[in-house]
């Protein structure tokens, strides 16, 4: 789908914004109920970090920890159903989105030190 036709066919319900400042972006997390992040290559990404911890519930082809759904990568379907579901159930997308805020703070700076002084004293 080429971003002309995806704009096109999403105007009244999805922004394509571009490039925004930080402050910007924890507004925009702020009042998000959903997170999606359909990629392809791909790995970990700080942003599923931080939609995370802004209470976001997620909808990603990257398989983690988080509460939400992984979908297969490319496949359209699915994405939307998943996305569809949450809103259209939004007492279980708060839930996870509660819950996500739990489980990010153990990706917190201040215990990945702990992690790694642990592994340190035991070499």
């Amino acid at each position: 789908m080429s971003k002309r036709k995806a704009r096109e066919d999403c105007s009244k319900n999805v922004k394509f914004l571009g490039f925004v400042s930080e402050e910007k972006k924890k507004e925009l997390f702020s009042k998000a109920l959903v997170f999606c992040l359909p990629s392809i290559g791909e790995g970990l990404g700080i942003v599923l970090l931080e939609a995370m911890a802004s209470g976001c519930a997620i909808v990603s082809t990257i398989p983690f920890d988080y509460s939400g759904f992984t979908v297969q990568p490319r496949n359209i379907e699915q994405l939307v159903e998943k996305i569809k579901y949450l809103f259209e159930n939004k007492k279980i997308a708060i839930k996870m989105g509660k819950e996500n805020r739990e489980r990010v703070k153990k990706y917190r700076w201040d215990k990945i030190l702990e992690i790694y002084d642990e592994v340190v004293e035991k070499r």
